[in-house]
């Protein structure tokens, strides 16, 4: 877990019974706003709460902006059964309730997230992957692979490369995922090298599956970027398969270290 007010983490202590004691020290000067970076892991939001009303008491007049690069709930963005709780939306009203200048967010898992969070601001996560095109992806066979169309359609706009993307088949029962293919794939390189594109991973189990299918049909070095990644991704056959270069990834949700795994600041 990580917040920071202009830059100054804030680091919190508990008393016997588990609650905060804060201490926030902050210089204003002639400031007309104060950020703050919320770098998720689990459940701070009562922290953050904290924090923002202490900052709006002791400085009514100043904006707050909040950098939020991954949004917590952004995955429960619909219900269909009644006893479903819509965790999206009470989360993004918690947030709104706040009253931020500005929301910043990176690579959001669902456009829900956008509808639902009032003055929010997506960053531009293209130029990473343009970066990471030319560094990687040196051969005139070379592709980018989504993992679904929908990626394809959200990316492949503004990343000017030969692509192709994941056409996978599940079992609408359990959920598993029982075959892969790839689309264009008469059309494909008999020999190439990858750099598969994803917004989230977690463990890796789905990318795993996609990176079997990419060296069946030819795929020498693969390397992956994916905006957030989980820690759970750690525990995975993934980093264990020796299938892939690297995963490249952002400082929103990953608060580890491995050799395979690259932080992109």
């Amino acid at each position: 877990m990580m917040i920071k007010v202009n830059g100054v983490k804030i680091n919190p202590e508990r008393y016997r019974d588990n609650t905060y004691k804060l201490n926030i020290n902050i210089y204003i000067n002639d400031l007309y706003y104060i950020d703050i970076e919320w770098l998720y892991e689990q459940n701070e939001e009562f922290l953050l709460y904290l924090i923002v009303n202490h900052i709006k008491d002791k400085y009514p007049n100043i904006a707050l902006d909040l950098y939020m690069p991954y949004v917590p709930n952004a995955r429960m963005d619909r219900t269909k059964y009644p006893h479903e709780v819509f965790t999206l939306k009470y989360f993004a009203k918690f947030i709104n309730d706040l009253k931020f200048n500005f929301v910043y967010i990176k690579d959001v898992h669902s456009n829900i997230s956008l509808a639902l969070l009032n003055n929010v601001v997506e960053d531009d996560i293209t130029y990473i992957i343009n970066h990471l095109k030319k560094m990687l992806l040196t051969n005139n066979n070379d592709l980018i692979v989504y993992p679904d169309e929908g990626a394809s359609k959200r990316y492949a706009e503004y990343i000017n490369f030969p692509y192709i993307y994941c056409i996978k088949n599940k079992d609408w029962i359990t959920g598993q995922i029982k075959e892969i293919t790839l689309s264009n794939t008469s059309s494909n390189p008999a020999s190439f090298n990858a750099l598969i594109v994803d917004d989230i991973i977690s463990t890796g189990s789905t990318t795993l599956l996609v990176i079997e299918k990419l060296k069946q049909v030819g795929a020498n070095k693969i390397w992956i970027y994916a905006t957030h990644v989980e820690n759970s991704i750690l525990d995975s056959e993934l980093l264990r398969s020796g299938l892939i270069e690297r995963i490249y990834t952002t400082r929103s949700i990953f608060t580890k270290e491995h050799n395979l795994i690259e932080i992109i600041e």
